[in-house]
């Protein structure tokens, strides 16, 4: 059991080694088994629902990936988190290059990571910001499928506003709005999808095509640069109403 001091220093060592860490060449030869399908977009786009509504159409081919975290356990908490992991054990993985990638909580100090038994079938989705895509790639998954995904920004404004309040609801703000930044320089690169509420159907279903390697409508760069601008315009607009909130 760390003492608050040693743990303090482990959480140091962690985000110090994040940006180099390479796995093992076990779990390297390991991922050859997986394609990950990165779903990328901003906080409350509707990511987690979406791949879950893929999951749901054949969870013998998809699974999401799992989590190991040191953060105590919520109710709630899928079925393939692993939490509660003690720091120690954890870090001593790290070093001996066993897990598969991972990050530490800015706030918190709290870990997250996967390994190998984090995917589950042979294609694994996950959710992400555009802050870990590259952490990802330099893994050494030998496939793997980026699509990005956008909405209105009315409607996203109408779900992030169902979050607002936590603690960290500015710092996902901002993740959120270099996030969108992100798509927008992508929108020649990678599949941008717009999640449209009350017609998620077809989103999931052209999630589906785009991981077939099947032809599919996404998004025109001009319309991906239009929902940028909203998107990014929308951020901006819930910091000031945090700034405002705090004053009063």
């Amino acid at each position: 059991m760390s003492t608050t001091l040693e743990r303090e220093q482990k959480i140091a060592w962690a985000k110090e080694h994040k940006a180099t860490y390479v796995p093992n060449t076990e779990v390297v030869e390991g991922l050859a088994r997986f394609t990950i399908v990165l779903v990328i977009g901003p906080t409350a786009v509707g990511k987690s629902y979406i791949i879950q509504k893929v999951i749901d159409s054949d969870p013998d081919r998809f699974s999401i990936a799992g989590t190991i975290t040191t953060r105590e356990g919520r109710e709630g908490d899928p079925e393939n988190y692993r939490t509660d992991m003690d720091i120690d054990t954890l870090i001593e993985r790290i070093k001996r290059g066993e897990i598969v990638q991972y990050d530490v909580h800015e706030r918190t100090g709290q870990i997250y990571a996967s390994d190998l038994q984090s995917y589950q079938t042979k294609i694994v989705l996950l959710p992400a910001l555009a802050s870990s895509v590259a952490q990802i790639e330099k893994v050494g998954f030998p496939n793997i499928i980026k699509v990005g995904l956008l909405a209105e920004g009315e409607s996203w404004q109408s779900h992030l506003r169902e979050r607002r309040g936590g603690k960290d609801y500015a710092d996902r703000l901002k993740e959120s709005e270099d996030c969108v930044q992100w798509l927008g320089s992508q929108r020649f690169d990678i599949p941008i999808l717009e999640n449209e509420i009350g017609n998620t159907d077809v989103t999931v279903q052209k999630l589906i095509s785009i991981i077939n390697r099947e032809s599919v409508d996404t998004l025109s760069p001009q319309i991906t640069a239009r929902l940028q601008l909203e998107a990014i315009a929308v951020a901006r607009q819930e910091v000031k109403s945090i700034v405002n909130m705090s004053n009063q």
